[in-house]
């Protein structure tokens, strides 16, 4: 088996199902795969830092991620993840994340589009302490959590 043939897949997750939207995921579960014979070949799950959706490429890079299956995402995050070389394709609800991973190894899901439109970034919402969200200028990143009041 060659180390070329060895790759990571991620899948973001809530708890222990797949998150169909990007920014608010809480974890990934991490698969390496061997893309030669489409097998699994572990699993981990990795805690996500508490920072924007559109850091995750950064995030994906430091820990080897080429490769995500997605539910919904900003055109902000989908940029960040494509001009990172992470690959991003569109996962079904409801789908385990192994069974994500392998679908994605044996080519059976398409690339994923943006579809998380029109998030306002105006912050108008109201909170009981300061904080920043680490936001981007407005309307550059369109995928994003926002952490529930305190």
């Amino acid at each position: 088996m060659s180390d070329a043939t060895i790759a990571k897949i991620a899948v973001p997750l809530v708890g222990q199902r797949f998150s169909m939207h990007f920014g608010l995921s809480t974890a990934f579960a991490v698969f390496e795969v061997d893309r030669a014979q489409r097998k699994i070949l572990s699993r981990v799950i990795v805690p996500l830092p508490r920072q924007h959706a559109c850091g995750m490429a950064g995030w994906m890079m430091e820990h080897g991620v080429r490769t995500v299956v997605v539910g919904g995402l900003g055109r902000g995050a989908l940029a960040n993840l494509m001009s990172a070389g992470v690959e991003a394709f569109a996962g079904a609800p409801g789908a385990a994340p192994e069974s994500l991973a392998q679908a994605c190894l044996d080519g059976q899901l398409q690339p994923a589009v943006a579809t998380c439109a029109g998030h306002d970034h105006s912050h108008k919402h109201t909170h009981e302490h300061d904080h920043d969200h680490g936001h981007e200028p407005a309307g550059s990143c369109h995928s994003h959590s926002h952490p529930k009041s305190e």
